[in-house]
């Protein structure tokens, strides 16, 4: 690994200096295993991003049952359609919360694809996202199967509430 004109070379702990070259030859060995410890740390800090933005997926289908679920409680307490209006808001908020997660974590995977393919020696520590999906990526994942199950049964529960209250 080079640092610089004057630089130590961590590999066989060589000392190259302008014009005189290296005392010794590096051990190519190490330079390929250093190279590959890199790209496994930056696979695991890309590993570690798809994580976060599942999780964060996860507490907002949390936070919306709950939210929804005591709106609706009170619905039926006291006989007001205005929590009904108000859980159908925070439900498409929450729809389109968890939508940008999911494509989020849909943009690291691919970036998590593309960094395991390259050699080891390319590694670079990038984790930018934008050549891996657009905005309609993001509307992509706010219709998709999953999203449309759970957040389209959830409205379809607080409509069909609505019309009969």
């Amino acid at each position: 690994v080079w640092m610089n004109s004057r630089c130590l070379i961590f590999c066989s702990i060589a000392i190259f200096r302008p014009g005189r070259g290296c005392r010794y030859a590096p051990d190519q060995h190490l330079l390929i295993k250093i190279a590959m410890e890199q790209k496994i740390k930056h696979l695991e800090f890309i590993q570690t991003a798809i994580n976060r933005m599942a999780g964060n997926s996860f507490l907002l289908k949390g936070w919306t049952v709950t939210l929804t679920g005591g709106l609706l409680a009170l619905t039926f307490k006291q006989i007001d359609r205005r929590y009904l209006d108000i859980s159908i808001v925070i439900l498409v908020v929450f729809w389109l919360l968890d939508s940008y997660y999911l494509a989020h974590e849909r943009k690291f995977i691919a970036l998590f694809n593309h960094v395991r393919k390259q050699p080891g020696d390319a590694t670079d520590f990038s984790m930018d996202t934008r050549h891996f999906g657009g905005f309609w990526s993001w509307v992509r994942c706010s219709l998709s199967v999953t999203m449309t199950v759970f957040y389209g049964g959830l409205l379809a529960v607080i409509l069909c509430i609505n019309h009969f209250l």
